[in-house]
């Protein structure tokens, strides 16, 4: 039995899976602006771009503030993003939390277990791994 639990642990080390964990908002929210605020830490290259774009598909505008939140907000966008090395640098973790004022009202988080062992698809673009979870996380905004 240990044998068969030894092999089924290094299949899935080297096929390595995405996992999301997603929280979607309530339809009853009608957001139509957030404001992100920025993270000088997240240096995964093109993933704020890459979110504005996505919640620009849902038909909601964005500004990045640092600081204090502008009075003018009614919605922010927390978030965070790592990333790591195998043959290409690649995004392995990302979290969005979304706040209506100080409530946190939904989040969405991608991950890669085991880093993606030998999957592929680890390497697959920022916009392909998080447009399920910001979709997810919009519920049809």
């Amino acid at each position: 039995m240990k044998k068969y639990l030894a092999i089924l642990g290094i299949i899935l080390f080297l096929t390595g899976c995405a996992t999301k964990n997603v929280h979607p908002i309530s339809k009853t929210y009608k957001i139509k602006h957030i404001c992100i605020q920025d993270n000088p830490k997240v240096i995964v290259g093109g993933f704020i771009d890459t979110i504005i774009t996505l919640f620009e598909n849902h038909g909601i505008s964005s500004e990045i503030y640092t600081g204090k939140l502008p009075e003018n907000c009614e919605y922010r966008l927390r978030y965070t993003a790592l990333k790591t090395w195998d043959i290409d640098v690649y995004m392995h973790h990302a979290e969005l939390h979304l706040y209506k004022k100080d409530k946190k009202i939904g989040s969405g988080i991608y991950h890669l277990t085991g880093g993606g062992g030998l999957d592929l698809s680890k390497f697959e673009s920022i916009e392909k791994k998080m447009a399920p979870i910001v979709d997810e996380l919009l519920n049809d905004q």
